[in-house]
């Protein structure tokens, strides 16, 4: 019953693993023999605990919870499927929107303070344009936190300027090839203090000086650095 083995198992299935693990130990507790085996009765009742505690991801556990049935017991009992159609619609009403799909306020953005200096212990230098350049190419923490010096490459300049950022680590990626995405100056858009090529160019243009004034070339040193890397 319990979760499979680090070594068996993608760093990106980790969540699933921990739904597993939550839904058999609210099975232990409502059947203590053989937590994993679905039948109806154990089925209804830890959806049912599931929805009372507002869990929004019902459907999410009851297709780990069928796929784990079926790896340790063999065939679901018929009435499995239907009874899974039902909470997973059961467990989405009345919920509203999903918490993390909040509109970004970008164009506040530029009202933050440009200083150079981080925000937090371990935050980026230049927090602003960090923050502004990974809102345009959609950065995930991870993709932060891997891109190099040598990742932002460019061509054209003043108004024809285009910005080129290479991700070497990208959930789109699972290959891990490296995926890249363009962009092109937008000040007459959107102004200086919000293009996305000029910036990009701006932080690249820090990071690369601050590689030399360490002795550490680009294909090493963080695009985004901080005042401890």
């Amino acid at each position: 019953d319990s979760p499979q083995p680090e070594s068996t198992i993608a760093g990106s299935t980790a969540a699933s693993d921990v739904n597993k693990g939550q839904w058999i130990e609210l099975a232990r507790k409502v059947s203590p023999n053989e937590a994993s085996r679905l039948t109806g009765e154990r089925f209804r009742k830890v959806c049912a605990a599931l929805k009372a505690a507002n869990f929004r991801s019902i459907g999410s556990y009851v297709s780990i919870a069928m796929q784990n049935h079926s790896l340790l017991h063999g065939e679901l009992p018929a009435s499995i499927p239907l009874l899974a159609s039902w909470f997973s619609r059961s467990g989405r009403r009345g919920q509203g929107p999903a918490k993390h799909t909040k509109e970004l306020p970008f164009w506040l953005l530029k009202s933050l303070a440009a200083e150079p200096t981080e925000w937090c212990a371990g935050g980026p230098l230049f927090p602003r344009r960090t923050i502004i350049v990974g809102s345009w190419w959609l950065l995930r923490e991870l993709e932060f936190s891997c891109a190099r010096a040598s990742c932002a490459t460019f061509t054209g300049e003043g108004r024809s300027l285009t910005a080129t950022l290479l991700l070497p680590t990208s959930k789109r990626d699972p290959e891990g090839l490296g995926e890249s995405r363009s962009l092109s100056c937008a000040c007459l858009e959107v102004s200086e203090t919000m293009c996305p090529a000029h910036l990009l160019l701006s932080q690249h243009r820090f990071a690369v000086a601050a590689a030399e004034k360490f002795g550490r070339g680009r294909a090493e040193f963080p695009l985004f650095p901080s005042r401890s890397r």
